[in-house]
């Protein structure tokens, strides 16, 4: 898969809005600096022209027959006064060739530039036109005398000023290609210094061991890293809690699992030295008994494994719990009756809900499984449902020995069990209730049993 590049793409959209800025810039430059020029030209005309028209009024008044030869003297000291100012500013000569013509107020033409043709400027159009002439664009000007005796018009060509300003601004144009370089350049250096934080985080990161959890400790002074290190930080927390949270659960499973293969190694060493049959059937039950229990114990610890795993997901369906609640009665009716117990139902008929079946059992019969097993002898085990607009409550409750005050807060850890108890548990069943109710959006907690004995608990599961 191929890698894209932060700094890369960084460089290449602040390179995309450099070229923006400079080809704007650029525009602007070339459009200033025609504006500037074309300006300059044209108070230059104007200045000439009315100095012109001003002795040709002059003449045309005293002696007509010397316009001629003045206007031609004129025009030859402008072009060359033009030639030498340009020479000497650039070294080179640009052909720059004014034309003029002057008109009596009478109509006649007193004077045209030799070899011109005629301007097709009418003397009456005063001030700057823009003509096609001899085959180019050329600027005129046309300004009268004070007293209307004569018009000049003087024209220049358009595309020698042109050829006269665009060095400079080709000079303009090359300075500003250099500063986009050198824009571009203090750019990739300012992004990549600024990008040094993440790579210091990922030199910090990869010096580790692999169980190296601690929080990092590179750019979180900074305000743009900081969200990235804390999310670092508190991802790790987490795998730490949960590396934590495995190791106590492997400790203790180990723990559990230790008492009774010991007590099942125990019993077959007896067995193997039984007296007699009765003591060998005896050591078989007792034998069998530890089976059960290392098999039960073995089952929860999956279980609970499986539910506190982050993989692990609820599948809610359409369901009947009133229907539910009856059938995991039902199951657990012949356990009850083998220890003279009495297990009822209070509740609605049927009780339409949205939750995960198989997780809704493992839940009732654990509660179940517990209420039988540390009854006593002729007790009572009652199961009730109530469904509430926003909320569905059920109670197991019975009226058994109970557990003290003192132990109940403890009653949903893992692998607790209540000191005193002979009957043989995991301490993991109500560990594995509170986290499938926990997972269904609902709460348990526990509350007291049937006449002022015994234990119950309350589940609330949202309705919806």
């Amino acid at each position: 898969m191929k890698r894209r590049s932060i700094l890369l793409r960084l460089v290449i959209i602040q390179m995309l809005i450099l070229q923006l800025i400079w080809l704007a810039s650029s525009y602007l430059s070339y459009r200033s600096a025609l504006t500037t020029e074309t300006g300059s030209f044209d108070r230059q005309q104007s200045i000439v022209a009315k100095g012109i028209v001003a002795v040709a009024e002059d003449l045309a008044a005293a002696q007509p027959n010397l316009v001629a030869a003045s206007m031609r003297r004129m025009e030859h000291t402008y072009r060359d006064a033009f030639e030498q100012s340009v020479s000497a500013e650039r070294g080179e000569k640009v052909g720059f060739s004014p034309v003029f013509e002057v008109w009596h107020k009478s109509g006649s033409l007193l004077y045209r530039t030799d070899g011109a043709a005629p301007f097709e400027v009418p003397p009456e159009q005063h001030g700057f036109t823009e003509r096609t002439f001899q085959g180019e664009p050329w600027h005129f000007y046309t300004v009268q005398s004070h007293t209307g005796l004569v018009t000049v018009t003087l024209g220049e060509s358009l595309g020698v000023r042109r050829a006269l300003f665009k060095p400079p601004l080709k000079s303009l144009l090359i300075n500003l290609l250099v500063q986009f370089g050198v824009f571009l350049l203090i750019s990739w250096l300012a992004l990549r210094i600024g990008l040094r934080p993440l790579r210091d985080i990922a030199r910090e990161l990869t010096s580790r061991s692999r169980l190296d959890l601690r929080p990092v400790a590179q750019g979180e002074n900074y305000r743009e890293t900081r969200p990235l290190v804390m999310a670092l930080n508190d991802m790790m927390r987490r795998v730490a809690a949960m590396l934590q949270h495995e190791k106590a659960f492997l400790a203790d499973a180990a723990h559990e699992l230790r008492t009774p293969i010991t007590t099942v190694r125990t019993q077959l060493h007896v067995l193997l030295n039984a007296r007699d049959e009765t003591e060998r059937t005896e050591v078989a039950h007792e034998i069998e008994a530890g089976l059960d229990r290392a098999s039960s114990l073995t089952h929860q610890l999956i279980t609970m494994a499986r539910v506190e795993s982050d993989a692990y997901s609820l599948h809610p369906t359409a369901l009947d719990l009133a229907e539910l609640v009856q059938d995991c009665i039902a199951l657990a009716a012949p356990a009850a009756v083998k220890r003279r117990l009495e297990l009822a139902y209070t509740g609605p008929g049927s009780a339409p809900a949205v939750a995960d079946a198989a997780a809704l059992q493992s839940v009732l019969n654990n509660l179940l499984e517990n209420a039988i097993k540390y009854n006593t002898a002729g007790g009572q085990i009652e199961v009730s449902l109530q469904t509430h607009a926003s909320k569905h409550q059920l109670v197991v409750r019975d009226d058994g020995p109970g557990v003290p005050d003192t132990c109940r807060a403890r009653l949903f850890e893992r692998f607790y069990r209540v000191p005193g108890v002979q009957q043989a548990g995991s301490g993991l069943g109500l560990a594995i209730v509170k986290n499938l109710v926990v997972r269904h959006g609902g709460s348990i907690e526990v509350i007291e049993g049937l006449s002022g004995r015994g234990i119950g608990f309350a589940i609330s599961l949202p309705a919806g």
